[in-house]
């Protein structure tokens, strides 16, 4: 079966055509890609036979093939397709020679005596507001409507269920990072409490499968999931230093290994009340969107539960 190679700020992903396979932003493609320059429907391959077809879906943007502008397209392996700031090749003959830290073009001679500079780390961000956008309806509507509602919604809700009356907020986180750990794979977890928009935050729940007890997590992580309200995936090889973060446990952070993140922000009582943080280090278990938005469930259900609590009860 032909596949197709995507290329994107330094991360490499591999996706299997079938017989058809629809590429664009909104959440209801096989392909979904990021960015303003890419169209909620931007394009789609068909399968004919033995033959795969590209078609431009009126894009703004457009399509390009091996550089130039295509509406529709046979494509033959090792085809380059560029939509937006993504490079996808088609059913290459020899993937293991791709590059998978670059998806920029070769630089031309003129250009190769040039100082370049490396790739930023593969990292994804997510608005909670656009993965609210993936559901066929509001979450608050679903509950009372669990007939028509989403299969993920259902989830949350049966998942809320399973929590059971305890109304300890660690008991509870304790059962939500069990949860994630049933439907990914982690080898290292957190669940992240704060009260206050301005107080610390601490760890409710910690998972560590090499049982050191700890989990450290980047000052720059939890701006981004406690002060911006993103989600966010990554998926590489970094040098992680301490730069002040949490660290559920004192100790030198110096990860040089390659590492996979993924982390959602929770809303308790309509505030940023904490965040579900997991990690692994195996290379081919990288999280893709489908967890972030998993987890993002995880995470909705136990916020809705932590509100029945005494610790997050309103005033």
């Amino acid at each position: 079966m032909a596949q197709l190679y995507i290329i994107h700020e330094g991360r490499r992903e591999t996706v299997a055509i079938g017989q058809e396979l629809t590429i664009g932003r909104s959440y209801s493609n096989r392909l979904r890609l990021e960015g303003a320059d890419v169209s909620r429907a931007h394009a789609v391959i068909h399968r004919r036979g033995e033959e795969y077809h590209l078609y431009d879906l009126d894009s703004r943007n457009g399509v390009r093939v091996n550089g130039k502008h295509a509406k529709k397209y046979l494509l033959k392996p090792g085809d380059q397709v560029l939509i937006g700031k993504y490079l996808m090749i088609f059913d290459p003959p020899n993937p293991e020679t791709l590059d998978p830290v670059s998806d920029e073009p070769a630089p031309s001679k003129e250009e190769s005596g040039k100082n370049t500079t490396q790739p930023q780390a593969p990292y994804f961000y997510f608005p909670v507001s656009d993965l609210e956008a993936g559901f066929t309806m509001s979450p608050s509507d679903a509950r009372g409507n669990q007939d028509v509602a989403s299969e993920d919604l259902c989830f949350a809700y049966r998942l809320f269920d399973s929590f059971g009356t305890s109304s300890q907020f660690r008991d509870v986180s304790a059962k939500a990072l069990d949860v994630a750990r049933t439907v990914m794979l982690v080898q290292s977890g957190a669940v992240i409490l704060r009260d206050k928009p301005d107080s610390e935050p601490e760890a409710a729940a910690v998972f560590d499968e090499e049982r050191k007890g700890q989990v450290n997590i980047l000052a720059s992580h939890i701006r981004c999931l406690l002060d911006e309200g993103r989600a966010f995936l990554f998926s590489g090889c970094d040098a992680m230093e301490s730069d002040g973060g949490l660290e559920t446990r004192d100790a030198d952070v110096q990860q040089k290994e390659w590492t996979n993140r993924v982390a959602v922000p929770m809303f308790i009582h309509g505030a940023m009340g904490g965040f579900i943080y997991l990690e692994n280090t195996r290379p081919n278990a990288e999280y893709t969107l489908d967890d972030v938005r998993r987890l993002y469930l995880i995470g909705m259900a136990l916020a809705r539960k932590l509100e029945q609590g005494e610790r997050f009860e309103q005033a």
